[in-house]
């Protein structure tokens, strides 16, 4: 593949984006198909990998051997603003069975469902909280028939936000590379800013975000692993390491992985790890994007986890 140009790259952005504007663009994975999201899914195989322990990744550690016991399944894309928009419009806002207790608490005290929607192509942007309630209303709907899985995909496995090993397993896919691409950053792979004065790895910047999957393909034909919008992971954050814990209503900040389009290249390699607030009520920027896998149920401790997160909000609202 050769690289694109300067100009190549922000052309590409306005195409892609008049696209979105004009409902028009009709790639599988980006929109919807009979009133539904259109989520193509990539096939990631089990096994053991070593997580973490690149030294230039941000928050990063000296890392263990995970091991990924069943094989999952990734959306080759972040969900789309028309994707998250179908969600809206089936009323999963004024639905509490698709949200935990905490979160249907922080939805009571909203009127407007969510920010104003920029193009149907672009990756949503919403809080961890609705991002949960979307996988489970399309789990809802898988369990009754009215949205496919792939075949080959267990019963049991459910959809859901990925598991933080998952996340890095798959953008570090197959062989412990340092980014989704390889050992090296490569000019023009990925949304970020390639002239931040601590990196100035390239000429690129868009400043803004991009419709999805514009990039190269990262591992198994995923996109955007890196770059474009953060994502959200289900883990529960530990500043020395992966928790492991996933229980939907624990306490406390999430994992993001993968990097905003306004950050450099630490942010863009594929043991980066930072936090998010899941409450807007707090000081820090709330919204990031999110995709969707398949894979094992996490056990819910909800009647702890709610009363230890009603004494967590309150001691982190500011008045």
């Amino acid at each position: 593949m050769s690289l694109p140009t300067d100009d190549d790259l922000a052309l590409r952005a306005q195409a892609f984006d008049d696209l979105g504007r004009r409902h028009a663009d009709t790639r599988p994975g980006v929109g919807l198909r009979d009133g539904l999201p259109d989520l193509v899914w990539r096939r990631v195989p089990a096994g053991t990998f070593w997580m973490g322990g690149d030294p230039q990744a941000l928050s990063a550690w000296d890392g263990r051997s995970v091991t990924l016991e069943s094989d999952f399944w990734i959306a080759a894309y972040p969900v789309t603003v028309l994707q998250f928009q179908a969600f809206v419009d089936a009323g999963g806002y004024s639905t509490a069975d698709y949200w935990t207790r905490i979160g249907w608490d922080w939805r009571s005290r909203y009127a407007a469902p969510w920010p104003t929607p920029t193009l149907d192509n672009h990756p949503a942007q919403v809080t961890r909280y609705p991002a949960y309630a979307f996988a489970r209303w399309l789990e809802g709907l898988r369990r009754s028939g009215r949205f496919a899985l792939p075949t080959e995909v267990p019963d049991a496995h459910v959809i859901r936000l990925p598991d933080e090993a998952e996340r890095e397993r798959l953008a570090r896919y197959p062989d412990g590379r340092l980014f989704p691409w390889g050992n090296t950053y490569r000019v023009g792979y990925a949304n970020i800013d390639e002239t931040a004065y601590s990196d100035r790895v390239g000429p690129y910047y868009l400043a803004r975000i991009a419709p999805v999957g514009i990039y190269p393909a990262g591992p198994l034909a995923v996109y955007d692993l890196s770059g474009n919008t953060s994502e959200w992971c289900l883990t529960t954050w530990d500043a020395g390491g992966y928790s492991a814990d996933n229980s939907p209503d624990a306490v406390g900040h999430r994992v993001v992985r993968g990097g905003h389009y306004h950050q450099g290249t630490s942010f863009a390699r594929g043991a980066s790890r930072t936090w998010g607030d899941p409450d807007p009520d707090d000081q820090y920027d709330p919204s990031h994007g999110f995709r969707l896998a398949i894979g094992p149920a996490f056990k819910s401790r909800v009647g702890e986890a709610y009363a230890a997160a009603m004494r967590w909000r309150a001691a982190h609202t500011t008045s």
